[in-house]
Parts: C-alpha cells; structure tokens; sequence
C-alpha cells in the first residue's frame, strides 16, 4: 500500500524525525505458537547493523510548530511507542563514539540515545509529551523541500507455509548464506532450478513451489508455518550479488498493468508450472536468509514495532532516529522510529 505523505525529521540535543508510514507485522493467526528448538535460541542481533553516514545534506530545520502544522503530536497510545524507543537506544548504544553532520550541526549518537531514552522515561512514568516537550528537547528537519510530498509503503510479515525436511509436497529449498561465498554468486537459476547451492549452504526450510521462494525473498522476512504446531522466523542476511529485476514485467502480456500485483503474479504463476523456470528466472537475483528466534527483525537488528518502526533511505536518515510521519489521507500523525531499510527506500521522503 502506498500513500503520499509530506516529510520531516527530528533532532534536538540529537534527535531526529520525520513523516511515514509505520509499519504493519501481522502474524496470520500463528502468534500464539511456540518457536521451533532450531529457531528458538538465534539471537535477533547475530548480524552486525549497519552505522551512521557521515552527513546527511539534504535535511533543512524547520520549526516543530511547522512540522506538526496544527496536527496533534500522536494518534496513538503513547505507551506503544516505549520498546520501540528501547530498541532504537539498544542500536544506538552500538555505535560507541559515533557521530554525523546535520545541516552543519554535529550530532553525537550518545546524544541522540539520551534523549530516546529521556522521552521513553517521560512516558514510561505518565509524563506529559506534548509538543513544549518536544520543541524543548529536539530540532525538526525537513527531509524534502518545502511543498513537496514523499510516498510511504506499508509492509507486514506474512506466514509461510514450510517443512524442515524435504517431501515431494515441500520440495523447494530456501538458503542461508553459501560458504565459502564467491562474487557474485550463482543466478536465482542456477541456484533454484539447478540445485547448485546442495551441499554448499544450509538448507533452512523447504517451501511448497519456487514462486513462494521468489515471493519470500521479495518480502524479506516471514513466519514460517512449520506444520508441527511451531513456527520459526527467517530474516534477510545477504544477497548473491546480481541485480534485482521484477518479474511482472514478464508477465504484462497476460496481467493488465493495472491488475498487476504479487497476489496476481503468484496467482497466475501457480496455475501456470510450465512458466516457473521462464518466468522466475528473469530475476537473477537470489537472496540468503538467516534464522531469528523472534521478529521481524529491522536493519538496526532489533525486532521492529508494529505502527512504530518504518523504513527509511540510510543515505538520508540516520537510523534510530526519532520520527513524526504525517499522512492526511489515512488520518495518520505520530512518532515513529527509523529502524528498518527495504530495496524500494530509495531518497529523501521515501518510507
């Protein structure tokens, strides 16, 4: 789902913020179930998260009274907002000394997790966060010129059916990463139809057919519906380094441009076995995925909040960050945190 949105940031004593869409993780009704003995025990942080750009140019301060622009400061129940301020001070408090350039202002990543942690305190105790408290502890940013709008993308974890052993009914392998790793790795072709990573990279799970691999790897992330009352979670690790190409454009002499969608795209694919290979393939590239005991898990490698994390562009706002999406149409205005990436998060406004 995509809406325009106008867009901001945040930062104060080092804060930043800015407008989105908060992301959606929906479990499909399999929340309740125990994680799997092969997923229980992998720490959601095994992968090292990313840090901060030295700068961060396209970020014009603005006034908090401009940011809001006579909305009220969130839509939400506050208390929400507190593991997903914890979260973002957790990653925060990885980058040790780290530092960037905002709008010629030097912003300490220390700073910026004191005050996260000063506004989770300030609600965590009933506190009043109103926007005095706001303008007093933090400066707003405007990630886009003045007038402009961005776009935002909701995105949710989907469930996935999946077995942990091999049957004629579950016969496609999804991979952690291969070892050792050659550049670039084998295509999506070689890899999915050829069997050419066996023996090479663990074989994670095995799904009913090769477009629910391809769609999985578009997604990124997913709870897999382990068949046996337990479930586990997989997570995106890294990729075989070949460009990513969508498959709909494939598919345009059979699915009108304006019915095209994944639910169309698998649709047609499932009733059409002889095109998997063809049609598939088209995208070389192939993504590795990792286990995780608890999820989803964001680029920061914390788990991220349902309606509180978003996804931003790294190159123009630092992740952690403290941010107030606006979206008029959906009646959205909140907090958020920028905790995640996604390959769609391209430039400034772009959540």
């Amino acid at each position: 789902m995509s809406r325009f949105i106008s867009a901001f940031i945040l930062c104060g004593l080092a804060l930043m913020s800015l407008e989105s869409l908060a992301c959606e993780c929906e479990e499909g009704g399999v929340g309740d179930l125990p994680v799997n003995a092969a997923f229980a025990d992998v720490p959601a942080n095994a992968k090292k998260a990313p840090g901060w750009r030295s700068s961060y140019a396209n970020l014009t301060p603005v006034p908090v009274t401009e940011m809001l622009d006579g909305d009220a400061l969130d839509d939400m129940d506050f208390m929400l907002l507190t593991d997903a301020l914890e979260y973002s001070e957790a990653y925060l408090a990885g980058l040790n000394d780290s530092s960037a350039t905002i709008a010629g202002r030097k912003v300490a990543a220390a700073d910026v997790r004191r005050v996260l942690e000063l506004l989770r305190r300030q609600v965590a105790d009933g506190g009043q966060v109103d926007v005095a408290f706001i303008d007093a502890h933090f400066q707003a940013y405007r990630t886009r010129p003045a007038g402009e709008s961005g776009k935002s993308t909701g995105y949710f974890e989907p469930v996935v059916p999946a077995r942990l052993e091999r049957s004629e009914a579950f016969n496609w392998p999804i991979y952690g990463p291969p070892q050792p790793r050659k550049k670039p790795e084998d295509t999506r072709e070689q890899i999915v139809f050829d069997g050419s990573l066996e023996g090479r990279a663990e074989a994670i799970a095995y799904l009913p057919t090769p477009v629910d691999v391809s769609i999985l790897h578009i997604q990124g992330s997913a709870v897999l519906d382990l068949g046996d009352g337990t479930i586990g979670r997989v997570n995106y690790h890294s990729a075989n380094g070949h460009p990513y190409r969508a498959i709909g454009r494939k598919l345009l002499d059979v699915i009108p441009r304006g019915e095209m969608s994944i639910q169309s795209i698998k649709q047609y694919l499932l009733d059409h076995p002889s095109r998997w290979r063809e049609v598939l393939s088209y995208d070389a590239s192939y993504v590795f995925l990792r286990k995780v005991g608890a999820g989803p898990i964001g680029t920061i490698q914390q788990v991220v909040t349902s309606e509180r994390s978003i996804a931003v562009d790294q190159r123009e706002v630092p992740l952690g960050a403290l941010c107030f999406v606006r979206i008029p149409s959906l009646g959205i205005g909140r907090l958020v945190l920028a905790q995640d990436t996604g390959g769609a998060i391209k430039g400034p406004g772009r959540l």
